[in-house]
């Protein structure tokens, strides 16, 4: 048997998000291979002038929504109300705390781009293997 045969890339779980009640995440493992993939398609090349010569520079925004399009398939009961324990919003244009935010991959880019603690909790989660385990 070949190791290649029984490898594999990527597999989703649910999992309950500490300290918000109800909010589950259902994400992917993020294999080496499709770690090292994402990177590679969100490299840009640019001509530096100074050196004369192409340059290979990751584009982040790319790269963000790539990694959040890969690692988080959904998610379910995050309540407008625990938008402040993960980010700074304006409450005032919250009309019902208890509504749920939209699972989209705009608002998944959004959230990991402006909370420190979903992004790290995300990056601890997608590159732990005992999450994905039988």
């Amino acid at each position: 048997m070949l190791l290649k045969d029984i490898i594999v890339n990527t597999k989703t779980v649910e999992v309950d998000f500490p300290g918000l009640d109800g909010f589950k995440v259902s994400i992917a493992a993020i294999s080496r291979e499709v770690s090292r993939k994402l990177k590679e398609e969100s490299e840009t090349t640019k001509i530096d002038p100074a050196l004369r010569m192409s340059v290979t520079e990751l584009d982040e925004n790319k790269f963000l929504e790539k990694f959040a399009s890969a690692a988080i398939k959904g998610w379910s009961g995050l309540k407008m109300k625990y938008l402040s324990e993960l980010l700074l919003v304006d409450a005032s244009k919250i009309e019902d705390l208890e509504s749920e935010v939209d699972f989209s991959l705009e608002n998944v880019v959004e959230l990991l781009k402006h909370s420190q603690i979903f992004d790290t909790w995300i990056n601890e989660q997608v590159f732990n293997i005992e999450r994905f385990r039988d």
